[in-house]
């Protein structure tokens, strides 16, 4: 598969890239929009503000995957 992405084109490979663009920038604004809430919430229930932000700033966040090649 990775020789295949990497035969194409970069005409052939910008509406995959277009799309990635897309759902990150989806992803960053469900992030902001979730840890919003949780703070929200956590005002709300009277919860220690350190407590939530410790948890929400620890919230899986999205990692980027990296593979080393052996060769």
């Amino acid at each position: 598969m990775t020789l295949e992405w990497n035969s194409l084109s970069d005409e052939a490979k910008a509406p995959f890239r277009a799309q990635t663009e897309v759902q990150k920038k989806r992803y960053e604004e469900e992030m902001k929009n979730y840890k919003a809430k949780k703070l929200a919430e956590a005002a709300a229930n009277s919860v220690k503000p350190s407590t939530v932000t410790t948890a929400v700033a620890s919230a899986p966040e999205k990692k980027q995957k990296v593979t080393k090649l052996a060769g």
